[in-house]
């Protein structure tokens, strides 16, 4: 029987979940700054190594 979904009202604060490890390597995680913040810091080797407040 699948788990029921679960709303954020569903959760108390504070509240704890624990859902086991999971292993994230480079290109899972430009692969997600690629979908959800495709800043150039993220995505270039060049752009991260610039500072950021530079004028």
């Amino acid at each position: 029987m699948a788990e029921p979904l679960l709303t954020f009202e569903d959760f108390a604060p504070g509240e704890v979940a624990e859902y086991g490890d999971w292993l994230v390597d480079r290109e899972d995680m430009v692969a997600f700054a690629r979908e959800f913040d495709p800043q150039p810091m993220h995505l270039s080797e060049e752009a991260r190594a610039e500072p950021c407040w530079a004028s």
